[in-house]
């Protein structure tokens, strides 16, 4: 797979696909097209009937050619994957790991990872959904559309040794990329995002499930908000065009991720659960009036949100392992229990010295597991410290491993 001539059909579908700034918008295409995009983006795989595999990619072109900022930047999607393209639909493979280098476009050497805005594994809309992979398995499992994201800083995901997300190979998944450039000046470049999803077949594997926090702000209008933030948010299609996944908890794990006032279709997790610090992007289930994405005015602040109802947990359970995302200036965040005051988990992030960028977002591995209630009332608190003389975007977004019911028979094959 890793020849000549299927990098060259990468390329023209690329051309051929690609809309916009760079947007490869889903709902536009067909099947078969979508088919021909996922054929050309693998670049190879590998795995033994009992061992590890892995699944290498590569994007389309991205031209930084101006700035972009957070969720302006060219982005495509590489659709319906096979992890283990010779092996059976029904067998159960577990995700161990997800991971994605900036390369040069055409000798796909290394180059900065300030040009990465995000990725995210998903679900394939068109051929699977929530409902249908979590029943897919004798004893349900709990995902949501997005199986792994990773952001600036934080440009490799590695579960714990002997865990894995639960993964029907038949079951169909998308990699979505966008490109990021924040700093002026840089020169006029066409890079490509290289990735990779690692996966085993080992049945002692431990089951994960994910979940994602928000700190939401307020709304208020900000003439300071950045250029075409609106405009690019609503014109996402596809589950790992933008920040957020599906948010409304009655549609949790169902729908697609929807701005209030967006009249097409979306991807799920198209969208931030509300928009980039702009009214376009409200959900109703953070109030009408609140965004995730919000602007932070010179100097040091810290924001707060009851996230207990996020969660979403089926059951108590253990977290494995906890990352999250900031924009730049952020410098940590903490999951706090409301009731005793601890800190349950806390992450925090670093940023480049040179030039405008997170260059590293910390992480927690626990494979024994921090316990966490079903009922805990729990905050996420977000420090920024804005060290510029405007106001910046901020997010905050914690993501949870979560372990799966140990039932041993939750991999059967049902009938």
């Amino acid at each position: 797979m890793n020849s000549a001539i299927n990098r060259t059909r990468c390329w023209l579908y690329a051309i051929a696909l690609t809309v916009g700034t760079g947007v490869l918008g889903y709902q536009r295409h067909t099947l078969n097209e979508q088919r021909a995009l996922a054929a050309c983006s693998i670049l190879s795989s590998s795995g033994s009937p009992a061992g590890k595999g892995h699944l290498e990619i590569l994007s389309a072109a991205y031209s930084i050619d101006r700035m972009y900022q957070s969720m302006e930047g060219p982005a495509g999607n590489q659709p319906l994957l096979k992890l283990s393209p010779a092996g059976t639909d029904d067998e159960v493979l577990f995700v161990t790991g997800v991971s994605s280098q900036v390369v040069d476009k055409d000798n796909h050497a290394g180059a900065s990872a300030e040009f990465f805005c995000h990725a995210n594994l998903t679900l394939n809309p068109g051929t699977s959904s929530p409902d249908k992979h979590n029943a897919s398995f004798a004893q349900p499992t709990h995902m949501d559309w997005r199986l792994a994201t990773l952001v600036p800083g934080s440009m490799s995901l590695q579960l714990p040794e002997g865990f894995g997300v639960p993964v029907r190979n038949g079951t169909l998944l998308d990699y979505y990329t966008m490109a990021l450039n924040q700093n002026p000046g840089v020169p006029s470049q066409q890079i490509r995002i290289k990735s990779r999803i690692d996966f085993t077949r080992a049945p002692s594997t431990r089951a994960l499930f994910r979940r994602s926090v928000y700190v939401h702000q307020q709304y208020r209008e900000m003439q300071d908000a950045p250029v075409g933030v609106q405009a690019a948010a609503q014109a996402a299609e596809h589950a790992g065009a933008a920040c957020g996944q599906s948010c409304n908890r009655n549609q949790l794990g169902k729908d697609a991720s929807l701005f209030i006032d967006l009249a097409v279709p979306a991807h799920p997790g198209a969208t931030c659960c509300v928009s980039n610090a702009s009214a376009g992007g409200l959900l109703k289930q953070f109030g009408a009036d609140n965004t995730i994405h919000w602007m932070v005015p010179p100097g040091r602040h810290s924001f707060k949100t009851d996230v207990s109802a996020q969660m979403e947990l089926p059951y108590d359970t253990t977290a494995h392992l906890i990352t999250g995302h900031l924009h730049p200036y952020g410098k940590s965040m903490r999951l706090v229990d409301k009731h005793s005051g601890k800190v349950v988990f806390e992450i925090t992030s670093q940023d480049f010295r040179d030039k405008i960028g997170v260059q590293r977002m910390s992480e927690i591995l626990s494979p024994a597991g921090t316990p966490i209630r079903k009922d805990s009332q729990l905050e996420l608190v977000a420090d920024y410290e804005n060290t510029t003389d405007h106001p910046i975007d901020a997010m905050a977004i914690m993501y949870l491993y979560l372990a799966e019911s140990p039932d041993r028979e939750l991999f059967a094959v049902k009938h």
